[in-house]
């Protein structure tokens, strides 16, 4: 038995009235609650993380620069979007010739 106090009365009902859920329906509706969080969150980092790299790299004319050299050959979008998902992923994989030593002195890139 459940009790709980609502407008100055007590009121009570029976838990065995109510039909039982299957545990694997209760498992299966958690676990597409868990994926579909997985996936938003995916997706905000992604997109937060890409627009933020965006627009540190057409700000600064070095970066610029060095997007021109690397192997995206001036595509900024393709070198944003590449960068994001490998540190997202932590690949470590770069288009620079010597990875990431051109971006020692910009600490809003590291």
């Amino acid at each position: 038995m459940l009790t709980f106090f609502n407008n100055n009365r007590y009121r009570t009902f029976n838990l065995n009235n109510y039909q039982r859920v299957p545990e694997w329906l209760v498992e299966y509706k958690s676990l597409t609650i868990l994926l579909r969080i997985v996936l938003v969150y995916q997706v905000f980092s992604y997109t937060f993380f890409l627009s933020m790299l965006y627009i540190s790299v057409k700000g600064d004319r070095y970066l610029m620069d060095l997007v021109d050299n690397s192997a995206a050959e001036g595509n900024v979008f393709y070198w944003c979007l590449f960068h994001t998902v490998s540190a997202f992923n932590n690949v470590g994989y770069s288009l620079q010739p010597d990875s990431f030593e051109s971006f020692r002195e910009h600490q809003n890139i590291l």
